[in-house]
């Protein structure tokens, strides 16, 4: 059995028991594990060394540390512009260096606006290529998608490429195409679900899509609070690498 001076970590997440919370959970379990910290996943905060706390409203792309007197750490969160900045790459690889992108936004919600910001600054680099549209789908769902997207295809400006900002927009984009049986078209999404990964690997309209990698962050979180423990210097925010797929 474990030593009672091992570090003790309480975990809270929100009640959710998607496959990104369980990644989330299994990176950070077994960086605890070669680290020797015990991690207690519940609402407990008494007796505790230090604190993970996972907001509910983040999808579990931001984590926060806080140490045994309950002052905030760290932030550690997906780098969303960097996948914004790869995602733009390939935008400008497919239509080689030059076509008429559209943006499905949601300006109101801050890591999206970093994801766009990214993307924005990888097309800067290439002048025939331009940004037609950008309307925003805030909290719109799939149905809110698919409308704009279909107004946008209603309309004489042509558009070769589609970035969406979350999987709502991904696949009410991908619908509303399919239904106007527009061709020459792709749509490249942020952080997909099951059915829009599905449609991925069936070789549909959609043809990359940026996610945050729930293990790696788990990982990060548990080194960081192993460093704050040790009383290393941490930073007060830490941005892990997203990943990306995509098909030639």
């Amino acid at each position: 059995s474990r030593s009672t001076t091992t570090p003790q970590i309480g975990v809270a997440f929100p009640g959710d028991s998607s496959s990104l919370y369980q990644d989330l959970r299994r990176g950070m379990q077994h960086a605890a594990d070669s680290l020797h910290l015990t991690l207690h996943f519940g609402a407990q905060t008494s007796g505790m060394d230090a604190m993970v706390i996972a907001p509910g409203n983040v999808g579990g792309s931001d984590v926060t540390i806080e140490g045994a007197n309950g002052q905030v750490v760290s932030d550690v969160m997906s780098d969303t512009r960097q996948g914004g900045r790869l995602l733009g790459e390939y935008v400008a690889r497919r239509l080689e260096g030059g076509g008429n992108v559209a943006i499905l936004d949601q300006p109101g919600v801050a890591t999206v606006r970093q994801l766009v910001a990214g993307f924005r600054e990888a097309l800067a680099g290439y002048p025939n290529i331009r940004i037609v549209a950008a309307p925003a789908i805030d909290a719109g769902g799939r149905d809110v998608a698919q409308q704009r997207m279909g107004n946008l295809l209603a309309t004489d400006q042509p558009i070769n490429a589609v970035f969406a900002t979350n999987d709502a927009g991904t696949l009410g984009a991908v619908t509303a195409i399919a239904a106007a049986g527009r061709k020459g078209i792709f749509v490249v999404g942020y952080d997909p679900g099951p059915e829009s990964r599905a449609a991925f690997n069936q070789g549909t309209l959609l043809g990359a899509y940026a996610a945050p990698d729930p293990m790696a962050l788990g990982q990060h979180v548990i080194e960081v609070v192993a460093a704050q423990l040790k009383g290393e210097p941490v930073t007060a925010r830490v941005l892990v690498p997203v990943a990306v797929v995509s098909r030639p």
